[in-house]
């Protein structure tokens, strides 16, 4: 990560649209591919790590955990 490459393979295998699948991670180089590539980044805030919320592109959505990032995609499908 964030090179894109093994979610390249992975689309082509699984036969799935990059720019229609979403990116959830809790460290902004877990979401950046969704720049390249396409599709939503979803940033998950974590206690343990420094907010990186703040580096993040506007259309970058940032949730507090794993269940708002659920209930944000399924929102949006």
């Amino acid at each position: 990560k964030p090179a894109t490459g093994m979610y390249q393979r992975a689309a082509s295998e699984l036969g799935l649209d990059l720019a229609d699948s979403y990116y959830v991670g809790d460290k902004v180089l877990d979401v950046t591919p969704s720049l390249v590539l396409g599709g939503v980044g979803v940033l998950v805030r974590t206690a343990y790590d420094v907010d990186e919320s703040a580096q993040m592109p506007a259309d970058t959505a940032v949730v507090d955990d794993l269940m708002e990032a659920a209930r944000f995609i399924s929102s949006r499908d």
